[in-house]
């Protein structure tokens, strides 16, 4: 079926090209200088949609002029790199080339290789390196797009931060996805390596998550507005879907100071390998997730409804 898939995006694209609509107009000409050398891989629920990366020499000629917003590009929409229908698809986590991570909601997308200013293209760059952008409805750029992960179950969430039981504040997807600052930098949400047990401890799925560590959201939670968390920190309770399918608060984690498995060695995601529902257990959906990485589903809690910060 990937075949399939990868087949039908190759033959769109030639189509395009053929019908004329594949090609920048001859009364706008192309700058010259280095073409992109960015691979651009897409995604549908974790699942690649291009067996081979897909390069500027495989998509020049099925680009053309597509107007986004306020701004033209010479580009190519993600519906035909899908080579299927994706308007089911809530929207798209969107990956670049310096590591940034991005939630763009919707699948009216384009990648555009240039962008069009007054009667000529320009490339578009990132750290003054020419590469791909991915222009969304809404008019944003994201420049150096290298992955683009599609997704039909919507990553939305509302989690309840409490402060020793009682409700303070609510964390959000777009909360999550900011920068966090710490101390006089900032920590990006972005990707990193994790892995975690099922079918008993008997299997292991490894990947790359999309997440914060547990010191990174202490300062994320600190920073919302109504959240103050004063005294010495106890325990975090975690309510929400862990990995036995039972909703309710995960009574795995421990509370004893430097154990492994403690309720501060966890890290935070909303997203993993392009997925945001877990096929592995139970087809639960992700939301906002927290697990002791590289442990089993025991410490592992999907779909957040509340964390409760107790201190003395």
């Amino acid at each position: 079926m990937k075949k399939l898939f990868v087949a039908f995006a190759v033959l769109s694209l030639l189509l395009l090209a053929a019908c004329g609509g594949g090609s920048a107009a001859p009364d706008v000409p192309l700058p010259e200088g280095a073409v992109p050398e960015a691979e651009i891989n897409v995604y549908l629920d974790g699942a690649p949609l291009n067996e081979e990366a897909l390069t500027y020499d495989k998509l020049i000629d099925g680009m053309s002029e597509i107007a986004v917003g306020d701004a033209s590009y010479l580009g190519v929409s993600v519906a035909d790199l899908a080579g299927q229908d994706v308007s089911g698809c809530a929207g798209a986590f969107l990956e670049a080339s310096d590591g940034y991570v991005c939630w763009v909601e919707g699948t009216d997308l384009t990648l555009a290789a240039y962008v069009k200013e007054g009667d000529a293209y320009n490339f578009i760059t990132l750290d003054d390196v020419n590469s791909f952008g991915l222009a969304s409805a809404g008019g944003d750029l994201l420049c150096g797009v290298t992955n683009i992960y599609l997704v039909t179950a919507a990553p939305d969430f509302a989690v309840d931060i409490q402060v020793n039981g009682e409700s303070k504040a609510t964390l959000t997807l777009a909360d999550f996805m900011k920068k966090t600052p710490v101390g006089e930098g900032k920590v990006p949400t972005a990707m990193f390596d994790g892995s975690f047990k099922y079918n008993a401890g008997s299997s292991t799925y490894e990947g790359r998550f999309l997440g914060i560590d547990y010191e990174t959201m202490l300062a994320k939670l600190d920073n919302l507005d109504g959240v103050d968390i004063e005294g010495e920190i106890k325990e975090v309770e975690y309510y929400g879907t862990p990995g036995n399918g039972e909703p309710g608060k995960n009574t795995e984690y421990s509370t004893r100071p430097g154990d492994e498995k403690a309720f501060d060695s966890v890290d935070f995601f909303c997203m993993y390998d392009g997925m945001t529902i877990n096929p592995e257990i139970k087809d639960i959906p992700v939301g906002l997730a927290v697990f002791v990485n590289g442990t089993g589903s025991r410490w592992l809690t999907y779909s957040l409804d509340a964390i409760n910060i107790v201190t003395e």
